[in-house]
């Protein structure tokens, strides 16, 4: 599991609200939200973005990007509401969709299509050369 999270429980709480956190988290029946279960979507969401952005961007820069946190807490409350076999509210549907689907914004940004403001890229991405030249008098020179 990544040490970097992209969101938080309060964040997922301001999304779905803590009754709706409680109602979908609440595996047990206690009438209090499961922080395993919300943890484990928070994990998810995580992965799932990294997975598909750490080549491009170190993890550190995607947990300070606005719209990176604003992603992860929509899938963190996804994969929240898919957990039972319960359906998500037709919102978030939309919204992971749009983030996460076929061609969806996550897609394009791993692809290079666009790119996050304000958010600097691995150096490692950027094309690079170098001027040295080798004289071929030494053959047992290594560079």
């Amino acid at each position: 599991m990544a040490t970097t999270v992209y969101t938080t429980q309060a964040k997922m709480a301001r999304l779905l609200s803590p009754d709706g956190l409680a109602n979908f988290s609440d595996h047990d029946q206690s009438g209090t939200p499961d922080t395993d279960v919300i943890s484990d979507c928070i994990a998810e969401a995580t992965e799932t973005i990294a997975a598909l952005l750490w080549k491009r961007y170190t993890a550190n820069t995607l947990a300070s990007s606005v719209l990176i946190q604003h992603w992860a807490t929509v899938s963190a409350c996804y994969f929240l509401c898919i957990r039972r076999g319960n359906g998500p509210p037709a919102s978030i549907a939309a919204e992971y969709e749009r983030i996460m689907g076929k061609d969806g914004l996550c897609e394009r940004l791993a692809s290079g299509n666009i790119t996050l403001a304000d958010v600097p890229m691995k150096v490692c991405n950027v094309p690079t050369f170098s001027n040295v030249t080798i004289d071929r008098r030494y053959p047992r020179e290594k560079i």
